[in-house]
C-alpha cells in the first residue's frame, strides 16, 4: 500500500456529479426520486471530504464530459437526446464513470449486457444492507445501509468484478450483487438515498479512489509541501518557513509556528494511517491538519490591547441576538452599532416616531441591549438621520402632504425629511433624545445624516431659506443653484443646515446623558461628498460636534483602503478620533475574502482608534470571526472611555 501511494502523482482528480435534468422534446422528465439521489450524492461526497463539480444531463448532451474525469450518475433514469453518444465517447477516451441504479446504453453495450432487470422486494427489509468483504478498495466501508425496495440484476461477462452482498434486516443473505466493476466503470445496482451520507460517501470515495488514485493524495497529502494552498501561503511547508523567519515579531508568531508544526505532525500520522489502510481515520486526521494549518496562518496576525472593535447591524440578528452577541464576545469584539430607527420609523415603542413598516411588534432595542450587555458588549444605537427608510407608505404620505419631505430638482417628492423644516428638526432631535434617555445605550450614532445627493432638496422652504441668506429673489429655481453662480453658496447652505441640526442633537444628547459618545457613519470622500450630500464631517470633528466619526471605506482593495485612510487622517489631523468602516458584506463588493478584512484592520490600526465591520450577518459569524479571533482579535481590547468604555 505504501509503495502504491508513493507512486501516485500530486495532480488532483476531477470528479463530476451529473444532475438528472434530462429533457425530451424540451420537456423535463426527471423524477423527484432522481433529484433526491443527486442531492444525496452531493451531501455524501461533502461528508467524505471529496471535492467535486456539478454538471447535468442537458450539459453533457451538449458539451460532453472532460477526458480523465470520474463522472458520477447518482440516478439518471433517462438521458437527453445526444447524451448517449457523449457518454460513449467519454468512456472510449479513457473516462471513468459510476452509475447508480440506472445503467445507460453506452455502459450496457460496453459490457454487452441487456438492460437491467428489476428485482422487487417481496417483504419489507429484504434488501436492508450491502456488506463488503475483501474488496481491495482502499477505504471501502464494511457495510452500507440501503433499505432498498428493489435492486437491479444484470448478467455481465465473468471478467466483470462483483462486490457486495445484500442482506435482510435480520441478517439473512439475499440474491443479487451490489456493485459490478470493470476497468472503466462501476454500476451500483440499488439506490443510495436511504443510506447514511457517511456510509455512501465512503463507498463513493473508495470507488473514485480506485479509478483516480490521485484522490488519496488530495485528501491526505504526502507532505506539508503538498498540503495547500492555504489562504496567504502556497502550502503548509511555505507557511512554516514564513513563520520561522518571523519569530522575532512576537509571541503571537511563535504560537502560530507551534500550531503549524502540530499540523505537520498530524499530517504525518494521517499518512501513516492511510498506508496501513485506515482511510477514514486518515482522511479525518488530514482534514484536521488542514484546519490547524489554516488556524496557524490566522494566529500570526497580531492583536491590539486598546481599540474599538465594532460591527454595524440591523434590528434583527440571525439566528438570534443572544447567539450573535455570544459569538461577537467570543471573538473579543466590544461594540455593536444596530440601527433602531430612521427619521420616520422606529423598531422600539416610541412616543416620537411611528412604528416601522416591518416592525415586529416587540422592543428590538431592549432585546439588543440585554443580549449585548450580558456579553460585555457596548451598544451604540444608530439613528438613520434624515432618511425615511422603513417608514410605512401611510407615514410618508402624511409627511408629503404636510410639505415635510425633500423635493428633487424636477419636483419629485423624496422619502427624506427636509432639515429646513422646524417640525422635522424637532422630530429628529426628539428621537435622538428619546433613545438615549429611555434606554441604557452606550452611545448614539447618526447614519444617513446627509442629503440623498445633488437631487435634493429644492422645496419651497429651501428656496425661501436660500433667498433670505443670498439677499435677493431668484427667478430661475432651482436651475440657478444647480448650474449658476449661486451654486457654491447653496452647497454651503445645505451644509450649514446639517451642521446646525447636529449641534442641536448634540445639545439634547448631552442634556439627557452627559458624556455619552455621539458618532456618525460618514461617506469616505469628504472633499467630494461635502458638496454632493452636504456632509461636512471634517468640520463636525473640528468643531467638537462628534465624539468620533466612522468613514465607510467600503472597498475590497487594501490599496484603495490605505489611500482613503491616509487622506482622511490628513483632512482631520492627528487629534481627531476616527474608527474606519470596513465593508466585507456591503453592496456590490464582490469577492471580499477574510484576508482583505485583516489587511484593512491592520491599516486602520496604523491611522485610527478602531474599526467597524459592515455588517452583522451569518457569514460574518461563521467565516470571518473564527479567523480574526485566532490572532487579529485574540486578546481582549480595552474600549476607550470616549467610545463608551468603562476605563
Amino acid at each position: 500500500m505504501a509503495g502504491f501511494l508513493a507512486a501516485v502523482g500530486a495532480r488532483p482528480p476531477l470528479v463530476l456529479v451529473v444532475q438528472p435534468d434530462a429533457t425530451i422534446q424540451g420537456m423535463p422528465v426527471s423524477s423527484r426520486l432522481a433529484a433526491q439521489a443527486f442531492s444525496h450524492a452531493c451531501t455524501a461526497l461533502k461528508t467524505a471530504q471529496v471535492p467535486f463539480s456539478e454538471t447535468a444531463d442537458t450539459k453533457v448532451a451538449k458539451t460532453g464530459l472532460p477526458p480523465g474525469a470520474v463522472a458520477i450518475f447518482p440516478y439518471n433514469p433517462l438521458l437527453s437526446p445526444g447524451e448517449d453518444a457523449k457518454i460513449a465517447a467519454f468512456l472510449s477516451a479513457g473516462g471513468r464513470a459510476i452509475f447508480v441504479h440506472s445503467l445507460p446504453g453506452p455502459a450496457a453495450r460496453l459490457w454487452n449486457v441487456s438492460p437491467p432487470q428489476r428485482s422487487q422486494a417481496q417483504w419489507p427489509g429484504q434488501y436492508h444492507k450491502l456488506l463488503f468483504a475483501d474488496t481491495g478498495l482502499l477505504g471501502c466501508p464494511a457495510e452500507v445501509t440501503v433499505r432498498a425496495e428493489w435492486v437491479h440484476t444484470i448478467d455481465p461477462p465473468q471478467a466483470i468484478r462483483r462486490l457486495g452482498t445484500f442482506v435482510s434486516s435480520s441478517g439473512r443473505a439475499q440474491a443479487g450483487t451490489g456493485i459490478y466493476m470493470s476497468a472503466s466503470l462501476a454500476y451500483v445496482t440499488c439506490l443510495l438515498v436511504a443510506s447514511d451520507p457517511a456510509e455512501s460517501g465512503a463507498l463513493l470515495r473508495a470507488l473514485i479512489g480506485h479509478y483516480a488514485p490521485l484522490l488519496w493524495n488530495q485528501l491526505v497529502p504526502p507532505s506539508s509541501a503538498e498540503l495547500g494552498p492555504l489562504e496567504g501561503a502556497s502550502s503548509l511547508a511555505a507557511l512554516l518557513q514564513q513563520l520561522s523567519a518571523r519569530q522575532a515579531e512576537g509571541p503571537h508568531v511563535k504560537r502560530a509556528l507551534r500550531a503549524g508544526q502540530e499540523a505537520e505532525a498530524s499530517l504525518k500520522r494521517a499518512r501513516s494511517l492511510l498506508s496501513d489502510g485506515f482511510a477514514d481515520a486518515a482522511v479525518a486526521l488530514a482534514g484536521g491538519a488542514r484546519r490547524a494549518a489554516e488556524q496557524a496562518f490566522w494566529m500570526a496576525w497580531p492583536s491590539r490591547a486598546d481599540e474599538l472593535r465594532g460591527v454595524w447591524a440591523c434590528p434583527v440578528a440571525e439566528p438570534s441576538w443572544e447567539a450573535a452577541a455570544e459569538a461577537l464576545a467570543a471573538a473579543r469584539f466590544n461594540a455593536v452599532f444596530p440601527y433602531v430607527a430612521s427619521a420616520a420609523a422606529a423598531y422600539y415603542p416610541s412616543s416620537v416616531l411611528p412604528p416601522a413598516a416591518d416592525y415586529p411588534g416587540r422592543d428590538a432595542l431592549t432585546e439588543i441591549i440585554e443580549a449585548c450587555h450580558s456579553q460585555g458588549l457596548t451598544v451604540h444605537a444608530r439613528l438613520l438621520g434624515l432618511s425615511c427608510l422603513f417608514a410605512t407608505d401611510e407615514t410618508c404620505d402624511k409627511l408629503a402632504s404636510s410639505g415635510r419631505l425633500m423635493v428633487s430638482s424636477n419636483g419629485k417628492t423624496l422619502r427624506w425629511l427636509c432639515p429646513v423644516s422646524a417640525d422635522n428638526r424637532r422630530q429628529v432631535i426628539a428621537a435622538a433624545e428619546e433613545i438615549v434617555a429611555k434606554y441604557p445605550v452606550d452611545g448614539l450614532q447618526l447614519d444617513y445624516f446627509r442629503y440623498p445627493g445633488l437631487q435634493g432638496c429644492y422645496c419651497t422652504r429651501c428656496r425661501e431659506a436660500f433667498e433670505a441668506s443670498f439677499g435677493r429673489r431668484l427667478q430661475r429655481w432651482p436651475q440657478t443653484v444647480l448650474d449658476g453662480a449661486p451654486a457654491e453658496a447653496y452647497d454651503e447652505l445645505r451644509r450649514r443646515q446639517l451642521d446646525g441640526l447636529l449641534g442641536e442633537i448634540r445639545t439634547a444628547v448631552r442634556r439627557a446623558r452627559p458624556g455619552l459618545p455621539l458618532s456618525a457613519a460618514v461617506f469616505a470622500n469628504w472633499e467630494h461628498h461635502r458638496h454632493e450630500i452636504g456632509q461636512d464631517w471634517v468640520r463636525w470633528l473640528q468643531q467638537g460636534l462628534l465624539t468620533f466619526a466612522c468613514p465607510m471605506n467600503y472597498t475590497p482593495s487594501p490599496e484603495r483602503f490605505s489611500e482613503l485612510v491616509t487622506r482622511q487622517r490628513g483632512w482631520v489631523g492627528p487629534g481627531a478620533r476616527l474608527c474606519f468602516g470596513i465593508g466585507p458584506y456591503a453592496d456590490r463588493m464582490g469577492d471580499f475574502p477574510t484576508i482583505a478584512v485583516a489587511r484593512q484592520i491592520t491599516l486602520a490600526r496604523a491611522s485610527g482608534q478602531g474599526w467597524v465591520l459592515f455588517n452583522l450577518r451569518p457569514e460574518l459569524l461563521e467565516r470571518d470571526l473564527p479567523r480574526l479571533s485566532a490572532g487579529m482579535t485574540w486578546a481582549p481590547a480595552r474600549l476607550p472611555p470616549w467610545a463608551g468604555g468603562k476605563g
